[in-house]
């Protein structure tokens, strides 16, 4: 019976010990040695931290990495405006054109491609990339599996290459789209094509963008939010009021 009893007051007393290691530990000392950004003692061994301490500050080669972050955002110069002028832009639309069957046509690859294996478009064009004065714009659809199921190469850039004539047809398909409207002088346009394929709008307009076509605020994330899509287009049925 005394035996069970001291055991029982044994581990009381550690229960007892360990609470009071814990409770002591979150509140920390009183007379603890002030640690500097890195959590070592000016002149001194670095000491065991408080579970308080370690909280309320930020320890390690990184801890000052965002002090003056702000600031330092502050300070950067602001972007170069983008001017847009009707040359470039219609320039722009007719080198798009040359890349296409018909307005909404997958554009075909202007380099060559390797089909020996796993295709790898989206090195480059999965966010977009610039490598001197080429730019490889980022793909404006989710990104599937055979890209050249619907992609081709325009010409077989390989040496004695036997050119492909063009098919002989009259087939025109639809005229571009033009401007989108706006409800008012100022206003933001709608989108005038489709948007089928296409929900990406950074692809054409953002700042991998060609010249003339690229919007003045390629870094603003939600373009819908503005810009609202035309039914027509998207051939959605009109919806008339009541």
């Amino acid at each position: 019976m005394g035996t069970a009893r001291s055991i029982h007051v044994g581990i009381a007393m550690a229960l007892t010990v360990t609470a009071a290691g814990f409770f002591s530990g979150i509140r920390g000392s009183a007379n603890e040695t002030p640690q500097g950004p890195q959590g070592d003692p000016p002149g001194g061994v670095a000491t065991a931290r408080s579970y308080a301490d370690a909280r309320a500050h930020r320890y390690g080669p990184n801890a000052g990495m965002y002090d003056g972050a702000f600031g330092k955002l502050s300070a950067l110069p602001p972007p170069a405006p983008i001017v847009l002028t009707e040359e470039a832009r219609l320039a722009a639309l007719d080198k798009r054109a040359k890349r296409r069957a018909y307005d909404g046509a997958p554009p075909t690859v202007p380099h060559r491609v390797l089909q020996m294996g796993p295709l790898d478009c989206v090195s480059c064009h999965a966010t977009g990339a610039k490598i001197g004065g080429v730019v490889a714009p980022k793909v404006s659809h989710p990104i599937y599996q055979s890209c050249t199921q619907c992609h081709v190469v325009m010409n077989d850039p390989r040496e004695g290459a036997p050119k492909v004539a063009p098919p002989e047809n009259t087939f025109e398909g639809i005229a571009t789209w033009g401007k989108g409207s706006r409800a008012w002088k100022g206003a933001p346009p709608t989108i005038p094509h489709p948007t089928l394929m296409r929900p990406d709008c950074a692809s054409c307009h953002g700042v991998f963008g060609a010249d003339g076509i690229k919007t003045t605020h390629p870094w603003r994330q939600s373009c819908t939010q503005c810009h609202a899509a035309n039914a027509e287009k998207d051939q959605h049925p009109p919806v008339l009021a009541p």
